[in-house]
């Protein structure tokens, strides 16, 4: 934390969306397994810091040069114990086509 607020501090990552590798050349079953696997991985350890991300989507998500996939925009990301507080009732966060569905239905 700085002066009592929290935050995040991000790298700057080279390399292109997931969105665009997705929109290109697609990389084979086993390779989009592992860049899964890697997102997995990512979310597992900000959860288990306590943090939810809240707006995952492939546009989010960075293949670095040398292939590893990294979660980007943390911009709507709440600390989970803050759980009670994390939307509005009728509120949406993230992107639309994204939201899970408990969510768009109240």
């Amino acid at each position: 934390s700085y002066q009592g607020s929290p935050y995040i501090a991000m790298e700057l990552v080279a390399g292109r969306s997931l969105r665009q590798v997705m929109d290109g050349e697609r990389p084979p079953l086993r390779r989009t397994v592992e860049l899964m696997c890697q997102v997995a991985a990512g979310l597992g350890a900000v959860h288990a810091m306590g943090i939810l991300h809240r707006d995952l989507s492939p546009n989010n998500i960075v293949v670095t040069e040398g292939g590893q996939a990294k979660i980007l925009d943390f911009g709507l990301s709440k600390v989970s114990n803050q759980i009670s507080s994390l939307t509005s009732r009728g509120y949406l966060v993230g992107t639309l086509v994204y939201v899970a569905p408990e969510q768009i239905n109240g």
